[in-house]
């Protein structure tokens, strides 16, 4: 390497920060401590650190916010949480940054002792480029690193209904024995461009139908979406490999949705044709993600054995104040329910842009107003619980 890496350390209690200081220093980091937001923040436009521990509870800046912006602004940086709050809050915490596709070494609750931070410091301190790479991607996968996250999709209610969660989304996650949580983004690519995405897929459905047995079995007869590469719209056995683990493991079909891009679809229209109607026919659902975003043919998708759309989140952030962003979701609900198929908006974070998707009659929605991609058992939980009524009330 050029030189050591850098340590951008961000606390408002000055003792923490010296022994973060000493520690680091001693393990060959260069150290920057900022005991604010504003500190914090000019020191990381000056240093772009390779690694950052952030206290989440400072007076003038919030935690999730920062983590926020640091995903807005692209950081790569290794991040290591800290605060004196309960493990449940920092997990979360850990989830919410590992969704935003940050890499996550791991959290050091308040008063942390010196070889926890040492050891959480070493983890930073690994090379991403030989820790993530196809063969220990392939691993990983054979080890049962891999691991489901589950979003929910609730039904939108109407005056005369509650939203009551109808299903899932399946999203993959990387429990990396050095690094800790890895978001998709790091690796989805890799697997694509390895050939490993089949069997990363394969495993996630392996391990969604375990769990949507346990669902079902406990009275929650909900359903699964799982993204599906383009680069397996290839592989024309694909529909009676997953039919056949569907039935092994007696999951009826109709309980599965496989969602696909549209610019994915059209890359071989014949034989994206052939491979999705099989799955039709088999009972598998199908769902046209990120609608809007492409430039395909609409007659095409027209053509295609669809059974629902999904709004894609970068028309759903700004609703309703952005007119033209309404005006288009609101077209893009009827026609969908013009061609016969349910409509769903993803990225819902406000209770505004809940409220107009109730109005216009939107299907259904997830985002992180409704909930984040959680682990099964937390899942459960959900489901075991009825919603916050007040808070999921249109107006």
């Amino acid at each position: 390497m050029g030189g050591p890496l850098t340590l951008l350390a961000a606390d408002d209690e000055p003792g923490i920060l010296s022994i973060v200081e000493e520690v680091a220093e001693s393990m060959g980091f260069s150290v920057r401590t900022g005991g604010n937001g504003a500190e914090f923040w000019e020191h990381f436009t000056v240093a772009a650190p390779d690694v950052i521990m952030l206290d989440l509870v400072m007076p003038d800046c919030d935690g999730v916010e920062v983590l926020r912006r640091l995903a807005s602004l692209g950081a790569r940086s290794k991040i290591i949480l800290m605060s004196g709050m309960d493990d449940r809050t920092l997990r979360s915490a850990e989830r919410i940054a590992a969704n935003l596709e940050l890499e996550i070494a791991g959290y050091l609750r308040k008063p942390f002792s010196v070889a926890s931070l040492r050891d959480l410091l070493g983890k930073g301190a690994g090379s991403p480029a030989t820790i993530i790479d196809a063969q220990r991607l392939a691993e990983g996968i054979k080890r049962g690193e891999l691991v489901n996250y589950y979003q929910p999709k609730i039904v939108l209610p109407n005056r005369q209904q509650t939203a009551t969660v109808m299903g899932v989304e399946v999203l993959s996650r990387w429990n990396h024995p050095h690094i800790g949580l890895v978001g998709p983004a790091r690796y989805i690519s890799i697997a694509e461009e390895s050939g490993s995405i089949l069997a990363l897929t394969l495993e996630m459905i392996q391990r969604l139908i375990g769990d949507l047995k346990t669902w079902h079995e406990a009275g929650h007869l909900i359903s699964a979406a799982v993204n599906l590469s383009p680069e397996l719209l290839t592989d024309i056995t694909l529909p009676d490999t997953i039919n056949a683990i569907l039935t092994e493991g007696g999951i009826p079909p109709s309980y599965l949705t496989l969602e696909l891009t549209e610019t994915g679809a059209m890359q071989d229209v014949p034989m994206s044709m052939d491979i999705l109607t099989r799955f039709r026919l088999k009972g598998i659902q199908l769902s046209i993600d990120d609608f809007g975003t492409g430039y395909s043919s609409l007659i095409q998708l027209y053509r295609m054995p669809f059974s629902e759309l999904k709004i894609d989140r970068s028309f759903v952030h700004s609703l309703p104040e952005d007119d033209e962003a309404a005006h288009i979701v609101r077209s893009i609900v009827d026609l969908a329910h013009n061609l016969g198929l349910s409509v769903c908006a993803e990225g819902v974070e406000t209770q505004a842009a809940y409220d107009y998707l109730t109005r216009i009659g939107c299907d259904c929605a997830q985002g992180y107003f409704i909930s984040p991609p959680v682990p099964p058992g937390e899942l459960s939980r959900i489901l075991g619980r009825s919603l916050d009524l007040n808070r999921f009330a249109a107006s």
